[in-house]
């Protein structure tokens, strides 16, 4: 399946707005403040994060179009065509139209007497009849990439979240891959703890502890670690990258442009791992403040090729810097 056209009324800059999407690639060309971020959010708005990141959330207050009445409801609605018969199958009670098109829309009402609960509709066709399973738009999911300013922290930072997230995707339900991962690892770990000079420290500690214990109540001192789980072993782990030949560097100095591409690497693992869904969208905004104009157009030739080996569609919203291949956000 895939993503044809979004229509969204009501949003930000987008009074009235329609987009029509390319198949596989699409790019958002246009000034600044034209509404091109507005197309992104409202992507976000209506398909889940496959991170599982915290979802971006509507406000009447500052969402809403400027010139829209209290009366007015904000919607976004996506058409999606071209889905296999197993993808029919599970979107069943959605596919409504006599066209076989599956057509959402969210919609958000600004009244002010309705209950938050209220607030939000979930429909389903042209004739925008109430979604039975409204469940089953999970199984449609994206991955944002946000203007980028400091790929380095994102990349290199204590938290090592970056590489956590590849090692979970890639680990995915494999339970035994796992735990053979963590106890190898904490195995390791604990080799560090019979060195020499941490065995020195608790034969020192232990000597001042026999000497200030009670004789019958002598203790045993070892030292050790603690059994660490995934996400703390991965705080661990940097990565470094170098040119052939040359000796491999801290991410800080490989140059920001290819720091920045390493990041975008760890996205694109994310993307292509990806298979609880039937749909996932990379949603990619500002390409210019991730990489220069020639990297620019490197990555999205190859996102070009890797949509046309995939289910995937890819949504950029970036700047138009002298290439027809570069997109506007």
């Amino acid at each position: 399946m895939r993503l044809e056209k979004i229509t969204i009324r009501n949003f930000r800059s987008c009074r009235e707005t329609e987009v029509s999407l390319a198949k596989g690639l699409t790019v958002l060309v246009g000034e600044n403040a034209s509404g091109k971020s507005a197309v992104v959010d409202a992507l976000r708005l209506t398909t889940i994060s496959s991170r599982q990141e915290r979802m971006l959330s509507f406000s009447p207050e500052t969402d809403r179009s400027f010139e829209a009445s209290d009366l007015e409801k904000t919607t976004i609605r996506l058409r999606f065509n071209e889905l296999t018969n197993g993808q029919k199958a599970s979107f069943l009670t959605q596919m409504v139209d006599a066209d076989e098109a599956l057509t959402y829309t969210h919609g958000f009402d600004a009244a002010e007497d309705l209950p938050y609960w209220k607030r939000s509709s979930y429909t389903v066709g042209e004739a925008l009849l109430e979604d039975a399973e409204p469940a089953s738009r999970n199984r449609i999911a994206h991955v944002y990439l946000p203007p980028l300013r400091d790929a380095v922290r994102e990349i290199d930072g204590g938290s090592g979240e970056r590489v956590a997230e590849v090692l979970k995707i890639l680990i995915g339900e494999d339970k035994a891959k796992r735990e053979s991962f963590l106890d190898e690892s904490n195995k390791l770990l604990e080799q560090v703890a019979q060195l020499e000079l941490p065995q020195e420290a608790r034969s020192a500690i232990a000597d001042h502890l026999h000497e200030i214990t009670p004789p019958s109540r002598g203790h045993d001192l070892r030292i050790g670690g603690r059994r660490h789980e995934l996400r703390k072993l991965a705080t661990i782990l940097r990565l470094r990258m170098h040119e052939a030949g040359i000796r491999p560097v801290e991410m800080g100095s490989a140059g920001l442009g290819y720091a920045n591409l390493v990041y975008v690497a760890t996205i694109i693992v994310q993307l292509t791992k990806a298979k609880d869904y039937d749909l996932t969208l990379l949603l990619v905004e500002e390409p210019e403040a991730h990489l220069h104009p020639q990297l620019q157009s490197v990555l999205l030739s190859y996102l070009a090729e890797q949509v046309k080996k995939s289910n995937r569609d890819v949504n950029e919203d970036g700047s138009d810097a002298g290439t027809g291949d570069i997109e506007r956000g």
